[in-house]
């Protein structure tokens, strides 16, 4: 019985490890189109990269749960050592574990944006992609979960399989959303390029 869960625990592992590397694979593809850059990795060199990628986001990921864990045990017994209680420090904590989602998917977007291209984008334009990216995700999260909650019923539809279904809306929104924020960023520095150009000829 344990022989046969380490087994499925690793083909799991291998599994992740691979379609993880794929979908980064997709994402170099897609901001090289977006972001107009001709260069590119060779195939070895991409994959060790993308590896790269999959562990910088899961620990990343790790520690944003691990954060939300940590808040949701100070929501139900608040700050004992310093004398305040659960409900005084409700509201603190709804704004802290807020903004502390925010600042780790931001962070895990500029990254992305900044150095999954083989060529480097500008800061500026990375900083625009991931801000407006981490907006609409957390956004999207409200919105998705009030669906989920309140207007779909996935599981008497789908039945054992809703769970997968679930993620897999959810990851083809959340792709909309990254790509969106690429063009978002793409447009702004080809505007203020052009504002300057005009600049310079009058």
């Amino acid at each position: 019985m344990i022989g046969s869960r380490r087994q499925i625990g690793l083909i799991g592992f291998v599994a992740f490890v691979w379609l993880s590397t794929r979908l980064f694979g997709s994402v170099r593809a897609i901001l090289r189109e977006i972001f107009d850059l001709r260069q590119s990795r060779g195939v070895i060199q991409g994959k060790i990269f993308d590896a790269q990628m999959v562990l910088v986001s899961s620990v990343l990921v790790i520690l944003n749960i691990g954060i939300t864990i940590v808040f949701n045990l100070v929501k139900t017994r608040g700050f004992d050592f310093v004398g305040l209680s659960a409900a005084q420090v409700g509201l603190v904590e709804r704004v802290s574990a807020w903004f502390t989602a925010l600042a780790f998917i931001f962070l895990l977007f500029l990254l992305l944006y900044k150095y999954v291209p083989a060529r480097r984008v500008p800061w500026r334009m990375a900083l625009t992609a991931a801000a407006f990216t981490a907006v609409c995700w957390e956004l999207l999260k409200v919105g998705f979960a009030f669906y989920l909650t309140r207007v779909a019923s996935y599981q008497s539809i789908y039945g054992g399989i809703a769970t997968l279904v679930v993620v897999v809306v959810w990851f083809y929104y959340l792709s909309i959303v990254f790509v969106l924020g690429a063009e978002v960023a793409q447009v702004y520095e080809m505007r203020r390029v052009r504002r300057q150009q005009i600049e310079v000829l009058e």
